[in-house]
């Protein structure tokens, strides 16, 4: 770790004096912890590079100038003793001494996937110690959050036990410090959430009859048969004695689970609980393993998912988290996962209503005859002023009203079209960057500087992106021109595959993140019960991805910003299609009189076709423009996930 005196830590001292009003954010990385590694350095997929790669990725994108930097601190064996015993604690504080030497890898092969080395000792106090230094600043107030990348990890490791690659259960230690040890803080209710891949066993033993902390782990189960093989984390595990409730398990029985899954657990369960318990601080269990492309989770989690589902939670507690790393073991998944989930920690940004708004008032007006409770209008102060959503004609005005339905069809639901159309309409995002709209701003400038704003100078690295080259994100890394790509769905980047449910500033393709020959190179590992990590792991070489830094992930956001507009054109649109129809529903009746009274005169017949004709034409209109928009939202996803490429690869911020 460096030393404050150093230039790193001189960046961040005059970091905190310009951001006195900006949330504190704590940050640990300590290069000891690289010690622990395999007896003899033979690959493990949990290697020291995993917190490596993760604090290069910050450092590039700029993140340590804006955080606290804290040093690691090695945890006192008498708060350790209140999640481990005795026994357990001496032998992980002696295990790397030389007395050991000839008899480590046996105590090893008794353990479940576990090896020790001469570095293994420091390693796992100092992880310890860095998580209970961190929830000791930010529930005394001096920091709002904090991440700690540390290893080895600590999910896993029970009361007198090391297994599955945790050796001290580093988030127990820090929960039972505060609740026991540092009573003054006030903090008397602990929200532990570990969206690892695999379930806490360690951490729900911990507190199995502690109604003071609330265990929440989602993770992979398939009926016990994934790690670590037991029936601990299936859902009907959920606390004994005054700790009953207070354990909640969500055991998905099958991989490839995503975003989407993951943010309905969040919205349905954990949210609800976490209100009604209303914690005074959270600590999660940061495993990264369920995210896409992980070789052990095989689960389709995108960072933008992991930032969600961290911002969610900063709703409770006023945003006071505690980050833990845990698991994950695609280098380049863990990096972007927690760059990801470090960013919603410094920002706290609103959220655009005018999309909601429009989605929840169509909905309510379909289903209100239904439920009168939905009658009412929603608040206009949850309106986008630039775009108000359009007003539906009520079944209880006139029947004057009526008689003026065809010319009102007519004429002002052409009108509407038209001003809603009409921009999606001269809305062209080209393959190759081109212009959008002849004003000679390309879609990435748009994004990179805003609307209406052009960079000062072109021609830069980084600026010529019309008829440039650009990884398409196929397994086989070639470089595809832009004039050359194809517009097929079928020549679309896998990536966009993944999870069309949320947009991404980065998701990694499977293909890019797995490409290569199984490798057979794996550590054999000696285990009592069920199937080892290791032999979970299907282990393939792990491709580099060009690096990004912290205005590319803000110019991403832009870009998502810009989907979103795109989105309210559809919702638009949508209401148009329904106040049609709304129309057609509620004169039904005196829309079959007139058709008998307009047999009578050839003319108000006419009158009567041309409007069904003008309906039809804006229905038609209607799925056109959402093709449209689709296709654009679809393109702006693709830049957004492109946008690392295009940066070149000289990205040193600043």
């Amino acid at each position: 770790m460096m030393e404050l005196e150093s230039g790193e830590g001189k960046s961040n001292c005059n970091c905190i004096n310009d951001a006195k009003n900006q949330r504190r954010v704590g940050l640990i990385y300590d290069q000891r912890m690289c010690k622990h590694r395999t007896p003899d350095n033979d690959y493990h997929p949990k290697n020291p590079n995993r917190i490596t790669v993760i604090w290069n990725k910050l450092k590039l994108a700029g993140i340590p100038q804006r955080c606290v930097l804290l040093k690691a601190k090695e945890a006192e064996d008498k708060y350790i003793c209140a999640v481990h015993s005795k026994n357990h604690v001496n032998l992980i504080r002696n295990i790397s001494s030389k007395q050991y030497d000839s008899k480590r890898n046996q105590i090893a092969s008794k353990l479940n996937s576990i090896y020790f080395n001469e570095g293994s000792s420091e390693s796992a106090y100092l992880a310890a110690g860095s998580v209970v230094e961190v929830a000791e600043k930010v529930a005394r107030g001096e920091l709002d959050s904090a991440f700690t990348i540390v290893r080895p990890p600590g999910h896993h490791a029970e009361y007198n036990e090391a297994m599955g690659f945790c050796l001290f259960n580093n988030v127990a230690i820090a929960a039972s410090f505060l609740l026991d040890e540092k009573p003054k803080l006030g903090i008397n209710k602990i929200l532990v959430v570990d969206w690892d891949v695999h379930h806490g066993n360690g951490t729900q033993k911990a507190f199995w009859k502690d109604p003071r902390v609330l265990f929440f782990s989602v993770h992979r189960h398939e009926f016990g048969s994934f790690f670590p093989a037991n029936d601990d984390g299936f859902y009907t595990m959920v606390g004994e004695g005054p700790g009953a409730g207070y354990n909640i398990n969500v055991p998905w029985e099958n991989d490839r689970c995503g975003d989407a899954d993951y943010l309905a657990v969040w919205d349905h369960i954990l949210v609800p609980v976490a209100k009604e318990f209303n914690p005074d601080i959270i600590i999660i269990s940061a495993g990264f393993d369920a995210a896409v492309g992980d070789p052990l989770g095989r689960c389709q989690v995108t960072p933008y998912g992991y930032s969600v589902m961290l911002k969610k939670l900063m709703d409770f507690a006023q945003g006071r988290i505690v980050l833990a790393l845990e698991g994950g073991y695609n280098l380049d998944s863990i990096a972007n996962s927690a760059l990801a989930c470090i960013i919603p920690l410094h920002l706290l940004s609103g959220v655009n209503h005018a999309f909601f708004f429009l989605l929840f008032t169509l909905v309510r007006r379909k289903v209100n005859a239904f439920w009168p409770t939905l009658a009412d209008e929603l608040p206009t102060k949850l309106t986008n002023p630039k775009a108000p959503p359009h007003t539906l004609l009520s079944s209880s005005e006139s029947n004057d009203e009526d008689d003026e339905a065809s010319k009102f069809v007519s004429e002002d639901l052409v009108s509407a079209v038209k001003d809603v159309v009409g921009p999606i309409l001269k809305l062209k995002v080209e393959d190759n960057h081109g212009n959008m709209d002849g004003s000679g701003i390309s879609f990435y400038d748009l994004a990179r500087y805003g609307h209406g704003r052009a960079p000062s100078q072109k021609g830069g690295q980084g600026d010529q992106r019309s008829s440039g080259s650009f990884t398409r994100g196929q397994s086989s890394g070639r470089q595809v021109p832009a004039g050359d790509r194809a517009t097929t769905a079928s020549d679309r980047p896998s990536t966009i595959a993944i999870n069309r449910r949320e947009p991404s500033f980065y998701v990694p393709s499977p293909s890019v993140l797995l490409d290569g020959s199984d490798s057979e190179d794996h550590v054999p590992l000696i285990h009592r019960r069920g199937k080892s990590v290791m032999e979970e792991l299907d282990y393939a070489p792990y491709r580099t991805r060009p690096k990004v830094d912290f205005d590319d992930i803000f110019a991403a956001h832009v870009g998502q910003e810009l989907v979103v507009s795109c989105m309210q054109l559809v919702a638009q649109l949508v209401g148009v299609a329904d106040y049609a129809e709304h129309i057609t529903a509620n004169h039904s009746g005196e829309i079959k009189k007139l058709k008998g009274e307009l047999k009578k005169s050839e003319a108000e017949k006419s009158n009567v076709v041309y409007a069904q004709k003008i309906a039809e034409s804006a229905r038609v209109v209607v799925v056109h423009a959402m093709e449209e928009a689709n296709a654009a939202r679809d393109d702006a996803i693709v830049r957004a996930n492109s946008l690392e490429f295009e940066r070149g690869v000289d990205t040193t911020p600043g």
